[in-house]
């Protein structure tokens, strides 16, 4: 969030310059292709900025080209054109979504505002006259080796127009509304975050693609681009009606395929243990597969926030409520403000989450100084699958005894699913060195027959972390969460983590869970605030 608010700031001070690789194409030509390149910004419900992506004018009434997963982050879409390829791009119009292809990453805008939000009328649009790329002239024939250039605005140029250029690598053949064809060229040319939904043609300015995705191999540090064809572009703007789809159906479909892919695809799920903690919040909102986390003894006073990121398509609803009770409850399902909120963890690698997720904002309100709070999260319709539920707002104190207590209730949904319960203290200031134990409920760290005591206090450190967490894979350096108030929280190798495989503990029920009593401290009686986070499965 802070790298977009600095992209805002260079955008309207009118800072960057158009950037050039040497390529074929003259200067006259770039300057002629570069003005129906656009700079999406994406915008959630206040306006705010929370993404941007590039993309292409296509005729001159103002349709726009771009990717879907550009533009299924969004509710709104601000479009900053180019007038002078030396000159930063400026805000001229804002536009509506037409649509996205459920068979190739793309997606249709069309401009309907100008850059104050007054809605354009029919002649208005009609008489735009906007310099747009015939995406018709089509090479006769591409081939591996062939010149590509990309035109686009990668975040990392802060809002400068950048022009790169490699060559075709590759030909991947998919299905396309039901065609098999050349759906994807891979190329040696850079893409970048922010190129995504560009102008991709040959050395003779025709129509090569959309440039979408970068494969990168972390141990050589080789990348290749991906381009969804031309060949593709032309089959899903052949019929719109046709081959387009609202987001509310595109992700309809992506959470079906996930979770078919997940019922079906994973050997580690035990299909006849299911279910969990049972609600029924209203409005539609009921499950039976809940995973329920307890905040034992939590302090009133103080407001936190929790978070549930949906894994693969997984529809998360989460309730918040005084444990053993349903009072001073409340219950979300989707919420726009996750849109765009991003996790980088060791067991969910960098994942980008929807306005699906939910997120719900409490205090406790029982009227005590001190209550246990539940936290539940099942799958919508009972969904089965993973998520991570992150909580904020929590702090260790010089009043907290042994530490913080929290409790997870294991259900036969959790251990069904198969999925590891994985636990997460990361500190947020530099007083704080987390760390985490199982105890034996009375405070005392859990000790295992062979006197092996069950903690972490620097993950990736087999010295100081029991089990898995112990490995270098779980050091934490590198690793991210984004916080409240568009910040983010930056993991290093003092934070704390615990891995608990579930799969063998099949003699629970719903009635009688397995509870795992987890307590959050500081190591050498450090100070300081901390998010804890879970990471589980239900089915």
């Amino acid at each position: 969030m802070r790298k977009l608010a600095v992209l805002v700031f260079v955008v309207v001070c009118s800072l960057p310059m158009i950037v050039f690789a040497q390529g074929r194409l003259s200067s006259d030509q770039i300057e002629e292709i570069a003005r129906s390149v656009v700079f999406i910004g994406v915008l959630d419900d206040r306006g705010d900025l929370i993404g941007n992506g590039s993309g292409t004018i296509l005729d001159s009434s103002g349709t726009i080209l771009t990717n879907r997963h550009v533009a299924e982050a969004g509710l709104d879409y601000a479009i900053y054109m180019v007038d002078e390829v030396s000159r930063p791009p400026v805000l001229m119009y804002h536009a509506e979504l037409i649509g996205v292809s459920p068979d190739a990453d793309l997606a249709v805008l069309e401009i309907d505002r100008d850059e104050r939000q007054r809605r354009l009328s029919r002649s208005d649009i009609a008489d735009l006259d906007l310099p747009f790329f015939d995406i018709a002239n089509i090479p006769r024939r591409i081939r591996v080796g062939d010149d590509v250039t990309f035109l686009g605005f990668p975040a990392i140029a802060e809002g400068s127009l950048v022009v790169t250029q490699g060559s075709i690598s590759s030909v991947v053949e998919g299905q396309v509304a039901g065609e098999d064809i050349e759906s994807i060229y891979l190329t040696d040319a850079t893409i970048a975050g922010g190129n995504s939904g560009g102008l991709a043609v040959n050395g003779d300015g025709e129509f090569v693609g959309v440039p979408t995705f970068a494969l990168v191999d972390d141990r050589a540090g080789g990348q290749l681009g991906g381009i969804v064809t031309a060949e593709a572009v032309e089959i899903v703007l052949s019929d719109t009606r046709e081959n387009l789809i609202s987001l509310e159906e595109w992700f309809e479909i992506s959470a079906e395929q996930n979770q078919q892919a997940n019922n079906g695809g994973n050997g580690g799920n035990n299909t006849a243990m299911s279910g969990g903690v049972a609600l029924d919040c209203g409005r539609g909102l009921e499950f039976s597969n809940g995973v329920e986390f307890q905040v034992v003894q939590m302090r009133a006073g103080f407001t936190y926030t929790a978070r549930v990121v949906g894994l693969d398509g997984f529809d998360p609803v989460v309730a918040v409520y005084e444990s053993g009770t349903l009072r001073n409850g409340k219950c979300v399902d989707d919420s726009d403000e996750m849109q765009g909120y991003e996790i980088n963890l060791p067991t969910t690698g960098r994942f980008r989450a929807s306005r699906t997720d939910a997120l719900i904002t409490f205090d406790q309100r029982s009227g005590e100084g001190l209550k246990d709070m539940s936290i539940t999260v099942g799958g919508v319709n009972d969904m089965a699958g993973d998520f991570v539920l992150l909580v904020e707002g929590m702090a260790v104190t010089e009043f907290d005894g042994f530490g913080d207590p929290f409790r997870v209730l294991v259900t036969p949904g959790v251990v069904g699913r198969g999925t590891p319960l994985f636990v997460y203290m990361l500190g947020i200031n530099n007083r704080l060195d987390p760390l985490t134990y199982l105890h034996d409920g009375d405070g005392n760290v859990f000790t295992l027959d062979d006197g092996t005591e069950i903690f972490c206090d620097d993950a990736g450190d087999d010295r100081g972390c029991w089990g898995d967490a112990g490995t270098p894979d779980f050091n934490m350096n590198g690793f991210y969460v984004d916080r409240n108030q568009g910040r983010t929280l930056d993991a290093d190798n003092f934070d704390a983590a615990l891995l608990f495989p579930v799969d063998t503990f099949t003699d629970v029920t719903v009635d009688d869970p397995l509870i795992f009593d987890l307590a959050m401290t500081g190591a050498g009686g450090t100070l300081g605030e901390y998010m804890v986070i879970f990471q589980a499965g239900t089915q």
